[in-house]
C-alpha cells in the first residue's frame, strides 16, 4: 500500500495536495513493469490521455490510482505494475513516438491482453504490422479452440467409456482406428486403411476400361455382345469392402457415444458407399432365386 510518512510518525495514503505537488515537482516518473524500471516524462504519458498511463498521469487521488497500478511509492515517484515486461517497451515507445510495432518474437495473443490491460486500441498499429498480428491471432485463436474442443471431446470420451475392463478395451480400440498417431499400431492401420481405399478406386476405374471387361455372347454372330466386370477386378473390390466393413464395424462398436457415430457426416458416407454392394448382392441372389 502507498503510504506518505506525515508528523508523528503514523501513515496514511497520500492527500490530493501532496499527489499534486510531487506531479507538478517531478517532470519524470518511473513505471516499474514486472521488476523493470522505465523513465518517461508525464507530458509524454498524456499523449494518449484515455489509455491506462494517460489516466494515470491525471490521477489526483489515491483511489484513482490505486484502480490503475497495482502500488506506487509517491516519494520516489514510481508506479509498480504487476504485469509480464515483455512487450512493454513497444507500448512505451507508442506514446513516445506515436507508432505502434509488433515484434516477430511476441504472441499476439498476448500482445492483445497487453494492449487491453494498457487500455489502447488494436486500431493503433502501423499498417506494415496491422495485417500480420491480425493474421497471426486469427490463427493462433483458431489452434487454441480446436485444442479445447479436443480437449472436451477426449473428457467426454472418457466419460462414455468409464472405467471398467470393456470400457478400457473399447477405449484402446478407439484410438486404434481412430487416432493414427496414439500408437505405431494405429498408424499401421490407416496406412493399411489408405492402401484399401487406393486399390478400390483403380479398380473401380479399370472397370470402366471397356478392354478390360469381359465379353459375354462374342461366339454367336447374331447374339448382342455385352460386357460383364472383369473376375479379378470385382474380386479386388470385394476384398476392398470386406475391410472397409470391418473397418467400419469396429469404429461403430468401439465408439463412445453410437447415435453422435452414427449421424457423423463422414461416418455416413462411409456406410453409403458400403450398403450398394451388399445390396446388389441381394437383388442378384433373389433373382437367381426367382430364376431358379
Amino acid at each position: 500500500m502507498a503510504t506518505a510518512v506525515h508528523a508523528g510518525g503514523l501513515q496514511k495514503p497520500p492527500d490530493v495536495l501532496m499527489i499534486i505537488k510531487n506531479k507538478a515537482l517531478n517532470k519524470r516518473v518511473t513505471i516499474n513493469v514486472g521488476g523493470f524500471r522505465h523513465e518517461v516524462l508525464w507530458k509524454t504519458l498524456a499523449r494518449i490521455p484515455r489509455s491506462r498511463l494517460g489516466k494515470l498521469q491525471m490521477a489526483t487521488t489515491h483511489e484513482d490510482i490505486m484502480r490503475l497500478c497495482d502500488d506506487y511509492i509517491l516519494l520516489n515517484n514510481e508506479y509498480f505494475f504487476d504485469r509480464h515486461p515483455g512487450a512493454f517497451s513497444l507500448i512505451l515507445n507508442f506514446y513516445r513516438t506515436g507508432k505502434l510495432h509488433l515484434l516477430e518474437d511476441i504472441c499476439p495473443i498476448a500482445f492483445s491482453d497487453d494492449l487491453a490491460y494498457w487500455e489502447i486500441d488494436e486500431l493503433y498499429l502501423e499498417p506494415c504490422c496491422q495485417h500480420k498480428y491480425h493474421l497471426r491471432k486469427e490463427q493462433l485463436m483458431e489452434e487454441s479452440r480446436k485444442e479445447e474442443e479436443d480437449m472436451e471431446n477426449r473428457q467426454q470420451i472418457e466419460t462414455h467409456f468409464g472405467d471398467s475392463y470393456f470400457g478400457d478395451k473399447r477405449r484402446k480400440l478407439w484410438d486404434l482406428v481412430e487416432k493414427p498417431n496414439s500408437s505405431p499400431y494405429a498408424k499401421v492401420f490407416a496406412v493399411i486403411s489408405i492402401v484399401f481405399i487406393l486399390l478400390s478406386t483403380l479398380a473401380l476405374s479399370l472397370n470402366t476400361l471397356p478392354e478390360l471387361n469381359e465379353k459375354i455372347n462374342a461366339t454367336s454372330e447374331d447374339a448382342e455382345v455385352t460386357f460383364e466386370d472383369n473376375p479379378h477386378l470385382a474380386n479386388i473390390e470385394t476384398v476392398c469392402i470386406a475391410w472397409f466393413t470391418l473397418e467400419y464395424a469396429l469404429r461403430f462398436t468401439s465408439s463412445p457415444n453410437k447415435w453422435n457415430f452414427f449421424k457423423a457426416p463422414l461416418n455416413v458416407i462411409d456406410l453409403t458407399a458400403i450398403l450398394p454392394f451388399y445390396v446388389t448382392i441381394f437383388l442378384t441372389a433373389s433373382d437367381t432365386q426367382v430364376n431358379d
